[in-house]
Formats: C-alpha cells, structure tokens, sequence
C-alpha cells in the first residue's frame, strides 16, 4: 500500500522528475546589434572602467573619431547613464569623458542632463505604492552625476541649486484654500492654548491653593497672549512664500523621503567645488537650509535619510574648514607671484537645525534679508551734489549776514554805552572784549567744521569706486603676470581728458557718462578703453563742472581776441 512522503522525500522526487524530463523553455532571443552599437558598449562599460586618466582620453578620441551621422549622441548618452546607475565608482569617470567630449558635441551632455531631468520628475511625481523598487537607487546614482557634471563645469551652480528647488518644491505650491487651513489651524491653536491656562487657572482656585505654592505662581506668571502666539506660530504663512513642504503632495507623502535624498546626494558630490567658490556659500547654506526645512516637516525619518542628511553636512563642514586651513598658505603664494590674496572664506555656519522652527526661522530670515536687499537697491537716488553744495554755501551766507549785523548791534551798543557811561572801569571793557572774541572764536570754529564736512556719498558713487577700484587692480595683475620687454617705457595709465555729455544707456540711477582710459594692451601697447560712469557720481558731476568752466574760460578768450581784432581793424594806429 502507498504511504504518504513527508514535506522534504516529495521535495526530493519532484526535484529528480524535473532533473530526469525537465519544462521546456522558450529559447531567448537576442536583439540584433549593430557593430557601431557594439563598439560603443564596449568603449564606455568596459575600456573606460580600467580607471586610467590614459584610457579616458582614449575613450574621447575614440568617439570623437566616430561617423556621427545617426544617433550616436543617443547611444552616447544610453550607456553614459546605465555606468551611473550600475557603477559607482566608476561616476566620475563618466561625467570626466563628457566633459571632454562637451567641446566637440555638446548635445551628447544636454541628453544626458535633459534625461537625469526627466526621471527625476517622473519619480518624485509618481506615488510610492505604484513607484518601482529600484527607482530609488537609480535617481541616487543619476543625482551624483550630475554632481560631478558640476565639478568638471557641464553645468553651473545656478543649475544646481535651481535642482534643488525644483525636488523640494514640486507638488508643495501654496494653494488659497491651503491658506485658509493654515489660518483656521493657527486659529484653533491659540484658542486651544487660551483654554488651557484658563482652565489650569480655574483649577487651581477651585482647589483654594495658597499664594505660596510653586504651581500657583508659575500659572498666574504665564502670559495668554505670548502662549497663544507661540501656539500659532507653528502654522504661521507669510506673505510671498510661494513653496511649503506641509503642502500635501501624492508623490511626496510625510513617510516618503526620496526627495531629500537626491537634494543630500547632490550637494554632498559637488560640495568640493561649491566651496571654492567664495560666492556659492550663502546658496549652498540657504539650500541646506531648505532641505532640513522640507526634513523636520515630516513626523518621523527612518535612519537612511537622516544619515543621508548628517552626511551631507559633514561633507560641507570639513571642506570648509580645510579651505580655510589652506587660506594662509595660498596668501603666501599670491604673495610670492605678485598676485592679490585669494578672498576669505566667508562665516557661514552649515549648522544643523534642532527641529521644524529653527529651520523656518532660518528661511524666514533669509527671505527678510533678500527683501531688504532688494529695496536697497531700488532705493531713491541722492541729491546731485551741485544743490547740496548750493544749499550748504546759501546756509553759510545766512551765517555770515547773521554775524555782521550781531557785530554791528554789538557795536552800537558799546558806541551807545560809552557816551553815557563813560565811568566804567577798563577791566570790565576788556572782559567784555574777551568774551566777544570768544563768540567770534567759537562761530569762526562751527563755520570751519560746517565747511569741512564733506558730502555723504550716494550708491552709485560707491558703486563706481568699487568697480574702479576692481578695473585698477585687475589691470595691476595683469601686468605682473605677463612682463613684456620695452612696456616700461610707456607713460603711466592716466585718464583722457575727453567727457561726452550724451547719455550712453539709462539705468535706474540716470544716464551713464563715457570716459576713455589709457591700458597696457596684450604687447605692451597703450590702448583706450571705455570707462561708463553714472552722471549721479560725484565724479562725473565734477567732470561737468570742470568741463564747463573750461568752455566758459575759452568763449572768453576767443571774444575778447575777436574785439581786439575789431579793435586794430577799426584803429590802424593801433597796433603802433
């Protein structure tokens, strides 16, 4: 009689049956490749991952020596993104042979950009229950990418932080009926904290507490307002915030931080770079900034993208803190080469924020401070300084005629006083005298130091003596690059006495005034160069004057060698 097999003897005789007559399978078909596909493949999965600077440049010689008639850029760019995604070492090598195929084919680099692109939206937008397992690992290795297309300057620090902005603020656009939640939320919060101390107030009356206990004093302390205002400033909106990360987005649900790795993958490839910039630290803060913000929104992170996040501020911290060790040494090379010294690193902390409210402070305060930058820069124009100069020399004039009639009432006076009492004693005349003399000292030393004080200067003429400033000493440098034999026996650089009066170009401040300046051109000849100034400067202002007083002073001399002409015409004995 048949016995039933256990689990593991039916595992044993299923596995020989299929051993002994296995399935049929269905023979894989491969698809047809080209030997142009082939060698392409070959060139950039395999000869380019030996990891040689020799077998990059032969890469790029390689595909440069291709026919490029069909779509070679295309395939390209195919096997450029599949290294990225499959090998991560090897991520720097591929943006490295991009970099140096960009001079000759740039639009193999704007396919390579334009799809990282397009993932991206697609898979931030896309829910995660319907997104695929692996497109997380794939946009990670595509954001490194593009962090090293950063670091050998495919693309610029603008894109990159536009990229940013683009993850963090896809799907969290601020709606009218989002306001309205917000406010009804903020609403709530303060009427909630309102009642609560009303109500711990009541308790403790109800339960007759004496004035000395601990708790009483700490309920009666307590200020209904400031608790209110605290408690609805967690759901507070500002006017012009345009991006909120408690937006609710389907692509970006509260357990969902793929966005912010990418932004943390991103900037932690390019942060080297970034850092050598002197003007890319106050962006890289504020992006940093954003990325905590769109962080601490939501209620809970699992450990992968807070290491992400601790990383990437890791990263950015010791690069700065290694560019300012070296600060000194690259001084002394300028130094030794002539050269000016290299900027400093600018005080930017790279600080972790302690949660949700120190973040949007952080954001709130940098949004204040580019608005007050930018209504500085739209501020009114300052008086000319011929007016202020008119309105000073007017005021002075008034002194003076104040001056003189107090010194002629003075004088009566005393004329008035002698002739009737001629008794007074010579001591007290010249305490008299003294004390006038001291007036006198004293309005003689406020009138010096009304004359002396000299005018505020306005933007634009600071605006101008930076940008003159910067012209000087970037032809300074030049010179000391570059010596060339026979330019010292140029005359020194000095400025055309020529002034045009028509405006070149309006600007917010006015018309701009052309001058002509004397350089050192590339082999040591003196060359002319156009300096635009706005006529609002005092520079300018005093150009005019000076121009016109000279225009004055020849119209002079030429009418008066016109009538002495007339003169010796009219009289021949004249000119004996």
């Amino acid at each position: 009689s048949a016995k039933p097999l256990n689990q593991r003897d039916a595992a044993l005789v299923s596995y020989a049956c299929d051993r002994a007559n296995p399935p049929e399978k269905q023979a894989v078909v491969l698809k047809p490749r080209t030997e142009l596909y082939q060698f392409i493949e070959w060139l950039v999965m395999i000869r380019l991952c030996d990891g040689t600077d020799k077998n990059v440049e032969s890469v790029i010689r390689a595909l440069r020596s291709l026919p490029w008639d069909t779509n070679e850029a295309s395939l390209i760019a195919k096997f450029v993104l599949k290294l990225a995604r499959s090998k991560a070492d090897a991520v720097p090598l591929a943006a490295d042979c991009l970099a140096g195929l960009h001079q000759f084919r740039p639009e193999v680099t704007a396919r390579v950009v334009d799809r990282i692109l397009d993932e991206f939206d697609e898979g931030v937008s896309t829910p995660p229950p319907l997104r695929a397992l692996r497109t997380a690992q794939r946009l990670v290795a595509y954001a490194a990418l593009l962090g090293e297309c950063y670091n050998f300057s495919l693309l610029s620090s603008a894109h990159v932080f536009g990229i940013v902005e683009r993850l963090l603020g896809r799907g969290h656009s601020v709606t009218p009926g989002f306001e309205a939640h917000m406010a009804y939320r903020a609403a709530k919060a303060s009427e909630d904290a309102r009642k609560k101390i009303e109500k711990r107030r009541a308790d403790a009356l109800m339960m007759e507490r004496s004035d000395e206990d601990e708790s009483e004093e700490e309920s009666d302390g307590e200020d209904i307002d400031e608790a209110a205002r605290i408690a609805s400033a967690l759901y507070r909106l500002d006017e012009g915030i345009e991006v909120d990360p408690r937006v609710p987005c389907a692509g970006d649900p509260p357990s969902c931080f793929l966005r912010i790795t990418l932004c943390c993958a991103l900037l932690k490839t390019a942060a080297p770079c970034l850092l050598a910039s002197i003007t890319t630290h106050g962006p890289l803060e504020s992006a940093l900034d954003d990325i905590q913000r769109s962080f601490f929104a939501k209620p809970s992170a699992p450990l992968g993208p807070r290491y992400a996040l601790l990383d990437a501020l890791e990263d950015v911290r010791r690069h700065r803190r290694a560019l300012q060790a070296s600060w000194p040494r690259r001084a002394r090379q300028a130094r030794r080469r002539n050269r000016p010294p290299p900027p400093k690193v600018p005080d930017h902390v790279f600080a972790l924020r302690k949660g949700w409210a120190a973040a949007d402070d952080a954001c709130r305060a940098r949004l204040a401070a580019n608005r007050a930058r930018l209504m500085l820069q739209h501020r009114p124009v300052a008086e000319e300084p011929q007016v202020v100069e008119g309105q000073r020399r007017d005021d002075i004039e008034d002194d003076e005629d104040d001056e003189d009639d107090d010194e002629q009432q003075t004088a009566s006076e005393s004329e008035s006083g002698s002739s009737e009492s001629e008794s007074e004693s010579d001591g007290e005349e010249e305490e008299e005298t003294k004390a006038v003399a001291d007036d006198d000292a004293a309005e003689e030393e406020d009138d010096d130091e009304d004359e002396e004080k000299p005018p505020e200067k306005s933007f634009d003429d600071l605006a101008f003596e930076r940008a003159f400033e910067k012209t000087m000493l970037d032809d300074a440098a030049a010179q000391r690059r570059r010596v060339i034999s026979g330019a010292d026996s140029m005359a020194t650089p000095s400025m055309l006495r020529r002034f045009d009066g028509q405006s070149l170009a309006k600007s917010p401040f006015g018309g701009m005034a052309n001058f002509k300046m004397l350089k050192r051109g590339a082999r040591g000849r003196p060359e002319a160069r156009e300096l635009h100034v706005p006529e609002t400067t005092n520079f300018a202002a005093q150009v005019r004057r000076n121009k016109e007083a000279r225009d004055a002073e020849d119209r002079s001399l030429k009418e008066a060698t016109y009538k002495l002409a007339a003169r010796q015409d009219d009289d021949p004995d004249y000119s004996r």
